[in-house]
């Protein structure tokens, strides 16, 4: 049975998150987010000199990207829910299946067994000089699909998946659920974030890094789907193994009218935020010699501030302004 938040307490150090107001989690969250980036930042800006060219970290793209846009308009929102939500405590074994590796490097820095997978490589080289940098004995790496982890199963304590699930095509979304059931202890947690709609959408492009893992048609490469409510409950919350302990659904007070547009991309306020600011102060960027550079933290004091006024938490999956939705499962 899936259960959703219910505003019963009012006092965060009484209650559980299965009953605080949605306006506590909200400020919870935000608090949270501070945390996470002040951690991140603190260990990574003593390494800032060293991502000017010729320099030994210069080609890390995930150093240059932490240190400008460690959480975007998004993740704002999805990667300190998932961090409150999860509980993960030090040195218990934790499994990312997310795509930014944000969360794993901070979780690692807390002290916990934190093993970072994707199926692609693309993070590989960047997270394991990190790991080397900053002597992060806890973080492991691997490049493995989520429905085959080299885990053992009832090994793991804490698992998470920030918007990836969706990127999956055909079954795989569930496949990943099934093995997820397999590799947890009894009694462990996992946190899940989606797309979520009023209808079922699938998104296309012309294709991404994954792209070689995914599936092609006329519309181009299967990029993502959102999920609605029965899709969420078919694929996602229906493993016998799994309780649906805390369910929330993640909203956005519209910027941009959300639509499907002809090129089969679902159009919502992350990509106005991109059309009317980012790529202007990009196009800044490469104009001005000396902003070749990014400035640290920028981008992301930007899209945190639109997330903070626009994202908002509810329990209804027929508000027409949902876009997201968080599951917390728990193995039976």
């Amino acid at each position: 049975m899936v259960r959703t938040v219910t505003a019963t307490k009012t006092n965060p150090k009484d209650s559980g998150p299965s009953s605080m107001p949605y306006e506590v989690i909200r400020t919870i969250v935000q608090q949270q987010e501070r945390e996470i980036v002040r951690c991140v930042t603190r260990s990574l800006l003593p390494l800032l000199p060293y991502t000017f060219r010729g320099r030994r970290l210069s080609r890390n793209y995930f150093l240059r990207e932490m240190l400008n846009v460690p959480m975007n308009y998004w993740r704002c929102l999805e990667v300190p829910l998932t961090a409150w939500a999860l509980q993960a405590k030090p040195r218990e074994r934790v499994v990312d299946l997310s795509s930014p590796k944000l969360l794993a490097l901070y979780l690692s820095l807390q002290g916990c067994s934190v093993m970072a997978t994707d199926i692609s490589d693309y993070f590989v080289n960047d997270l394991r000089q990190l790991k080397h940098e900053l002597a992060i004995s806890p973080l492991k790496i691997a490049v493995a699909a989520g429905q085959h982890l080299p885990l053992q199963s009832c090994s793991i304590d804490k698992i998470y998946s920030i918007s990836v699930l969706e990127h999956i095509p055909n079954h795989g979304d569930a496949e990943v659920i099934a093995e997820v059931s397999r590799v947890l202890k009894p009694g462990g947690t996992c946190c899940l974030t989606v797309p979520f709609y009023t209808e079922y959408v699938e998104e296309f492009g012309p294709g991404v890094y994954w792209s070689k893992f995914s599936v092609q048609d006329k519309r181009g490469v299967f990029f993502q789907r959102r999920y609605d409510l029965p899709s969420l409950k078919d694929r996602l919350l229906n493993n016998p193994y799994l309780q649906s302990e805390l369910l929330m659904y993640m909203a956005e007070k519209p910027l941009v009218e959300p639509r499907l547009r002809e090129d089969y991309v679902f159009d919502e306020n992350c990509h106005w935020l991109n059309r009317r600011f980012l790529s202007i102060l990009s196009a800044a960027f490469r104009a001005v010699p000396v902003l070749r550079v990014p400035i640290p933290m920028l981008g992301y004091l930007v899209q945190s501030n639109y997330s903070h006024r626009y994202h908002y938490l509810t329990e209804d999956p027929e508000d027409k302004n949902v876009r997201g939705v968080f599951v917390r499962l728990r193995k039976r």
